[in-house]
């Protein structure tokens, strides 16, 4: 099961704790463990490492993924496990607390697996 785009960050630097995207789950399936399979890019990387939440229901964060500054794209869970998604749950990419005037063009495509 793959998560359409969750996220498209056009050609500007999304402002701080802006919601940059959200699915809604249409059938239950899992994330593995630090989002294996997941892929991640932008045109133009931050000025220092970029840290967005990854929130389930829009409240609990499920993982993060880190942008360095160099352009490299991490995703990093909470759990040491899966993460159960049931349908109608709401999973959303957030930008950080500290707007990076530089980020831009990131696009973020998360694996899931049926369960």
């Amino acid at each position: 099961y793959l998560v359409n785009d969750l996220n498209e960050v056009a050609n500007y630097s999304p402002e701080a704790e802006e919601r940059l995207g959200i699915h809604i789950a249409s059938d239950a399936f899992m994330f593995a463990n630090d989002f294996a399979g997941s892929i991640g890019f932008v045109e133009t990387p931050p000025a220092t490492n970029y840290v967005m939440p990854i929130k389930k229901n829009n409240t609990d964060v499920i993982g993060t993924i880190t942008v360095s500054t160099t352009g490299a794209v991490t995703f990093d869970s909470t759990s040491s496990t899966t993460t159960a998604v049931a349908v109608g749950d709401r999973i959303s990419l957030v930008a950080p607390a500290t707007k990076d005037t530089v980020i831009a063009g990131g696009s973020f495509t998360f694996k899931g697996i049926f369960q």
